[in-house]
């Protein structure tokens, strides 16, 4: 440092742009000592960094960085024809070859097909299409893309079915309550409960003489007629059923107009309901 400060006595001050001039006296000058309490502290910020417990290391998960990236993982799917899995290495010629209809049939049982039907791989010709080993459906066999990305795609399919099943594990109880409810809209007992409400209203509106009806609705009461009896014989239980819901809706909705209306009515109504 004193060789350095002789020099630039003799140089006179840096200015802007002699950056390469101090440089170079750097240079001349050499590394400067290093004292020992420096040396201390630097020992002892190494010593502190090697006592601290290293972080472990998080392994990424190995997934393809595209689509149509040779996918290393297992792939679970299997040919249709020879029932042994996919796997894209080239030299075992199990690479999933796609059909026009989506199915996928390994590499080696495509040529072995082509080789039995005698089929060119390099035209497609209509006469040339044969059923698909899986659906039956008559496509090509000739100019087959390759699907590599098997391995991903099921890999896709599994957390979508363990993400489904996960939502159908969560709420068990509120699709029971569901279902409960739903059963017992339909049930006899609810329907017997809706008339046995529907009769009490009929009994209240009869049982007022204020009563009075301008539309003569009092006489408009509901008959049974021989469409029950039709239905009845019905030999399908499930086409009976429905029929007679339908008919109970029916006759419930005209039952409460007719009460609604009578209800608000100032005509006097015996206490008995009018012959039918």
């Amino acid at each position: 440092l004193e060789a350095m400060d002789e020099v630039l006595d003799h140089v006179g001050p840096v200015h802007e742009g002699h950056e390469r001039v101090l440089a170079m006296l750097r240079a001349v000058v050499g590394p400067r000592e290093v004292n020992e309490a420096e040396l201390d502290s630097e020992e002892e910020e190494e010593a502190a960094r090697q006592a601290a417990p290293e972080a472990p290391e998080v392994a990424a998960p190995a997934t393809p960085e595209r689509l149509d990236a040779p996918a290393d993982q297992e792939i679970s799917a299997s040919c249709p024809i020879c029932m042994e899995p996919f796997s894209n290495a080239p030299e075992l010629q199990r690479v999933a070859r796609v059909l026009s209809c989506g199915h996928l049939v390994c590499t080696r049982c495509v040529r072995a097909f082509r080789r039995s039907k005698g089929i060119n791989a390099r035209r497609l010709n209509d006469s040339d299409r044969r059923p698909c080993v899986t659906c039956r459906r008559r496509v090509h066999w000739a100019k087959l893309p390759a699907c590599k990305t098997v391995a991903y795609l099921y890999g896709q399919l599994e957390l979508a079915n363990a993400s489904k099943t996960e939502i159908l594990k969560a709420q068990p109880e509120s699709r029971k309550r569901a279902r409960r409810n739903s059963d017992s809209e339909t049930s006899p007992t609810q329907m017997a409960a809706k008339m046995k409400k529907l009769a009490d209203k009929a009994n209240a509106v009869f049982a007022d003489g204020s009563a009075e009806s301008n539309s003569g609705a009092d006489r408009d009461l509901i008959k049974i007629d021989d469409s029950t009896e039709e239905i009845m014989k019905s030999d399908e239980k499930s086409e009976r059923v429905k029929a007679l819901k339908e008919q109970f809706n029916d006759y419930y909705s005209k039952m409460n107009q007719i009460l609604d209306e009578l209800s608000e009515s100032s005509m006097n109504i015996p206490n008995v309901p009018p012959e039918a």
